[in-house]
């Protein structure tokens, strides 16, 4: 398997612009068949919108399996990793909150769809 590997430009990196435009590189990466390694060795910070938009949304877009054997990263700061992590794990939380939150609409809907065919059952 082919990889490349992708160094974002900057020490900081902040904009949500950038990490939107570079996770759409790295998509057509993906799609190709390639993994992708990101080589942060000369990045200092990350903001928490950048690692959203990049990492979090790449994790959830492909999956935590595909994100951990198609994705890599190297040379990060423990910083960095914290906030490349917590973004990740934000925003499957979220994901994982808003399907619970779907699942128990669609209970309660039902419940009250059996309740309205049949109006003694609930007694």
């Amino acid at each position: 398997m082919n990889h490349r590997v992708v160094s974002p430009q900057g020490v900081d990196l902040a904009s949500r612009r950038s990490a939107s435009q570079l996770r759409q590189d790295v998509e057509k990466e993906l799609i190709a068949g390639h993994k992708v390694i990101f080589d942060l060795s000369k990045v200092e910070s990350v903001s928490e919108s950048y690692a959203d938009e990049l990492f979090g949304i790449l994790t959830l877009t492909r999956g935590v399996e595909v994100f951990g054997t198609l994705i890599a990263v190297r040379g990060a700061k423990p910083n960095v990793m914290q906030s490349l992590a917590r973004a990740i794990k934000e925003r499957l939380d979220a994901d994982e909150e808003g399907a619970l939150r779907g699942t128990l609409q669609t209970l309660v809907a039902a419940k009250h769809a059996k309740d309205a065919r049949n109006p003694r059952a609930g007694l």
